[in-house]
């Protein structure tokens, strides 16, 4: 599995996930059998995709006055905020990275022939870094194309 490093800075966002598969329609094809190699994900193969994973860091705050609440209910707090926030996260990269349509209003937005697993994704590591905010890690999986990496563009 290849690693992705992302920086983002998101406010809002929408789930919008793609998938198919293909499966052979003659009864004469016989399943083959293939090793998957040991720690992958799952048992995703394919000779034309891998998954690359995604890591990141964000930070979520609290708005209002939160001094009435334990410092364990402001970190349960966090960390739902912080979960909400990756749905937004993954949501965004899906978008990005998904096909286009023709019909598409973004059609040269992105469009890697690719898919972010939004179930892939999880929370890590929510510590308070000020007083009402808090960082967090998260990772997950973008299932796509071998040349994915090389289609992406360069950030300087």
């Amino acid at each position: 599995m290849k690693n992705i490093h992302v920086t983002l800075m998101l406010h809002t966002g929408t789930l919008a996930l793609t998938g198919c598969t293909d499966s052979p329609s003659d009864s004469s094809v016989q399943d083959e059998a293939i090793l998957v190699p040991p720690g992958k994900a799952d048992d995703f193969y394919s000779d034309t995709a891998q998954e690359f994973r995604v890591t990141g860091t964000s930070t979520v705050s609290f708005e209002g006055d939160y001094s009435s609440l334990s410092a364990e209910e402001r970190l349960d707090l966090a960390k739902d905020l912080a979960d909400a926030k990756v749905q937004a996260i993954v949501a965004y990269l899906n978008e990005y990275v998904v096909d286009k349509s023709e019909h598409s209003s973004i059609e040269d937005y992105g469009g890697f022939h690719a898919m972010a697993r939004a179930y892939s994704f999880h929370v890590s590591d929510v510590t308070e870094v000020e007083e009402g905010v808090y960082s967090f890690g998260f990772e997950g999986e973008i299932g796509a194309t071998l040349e994915f990496l090389d289609l992406l563009p360069e950030v300087d």
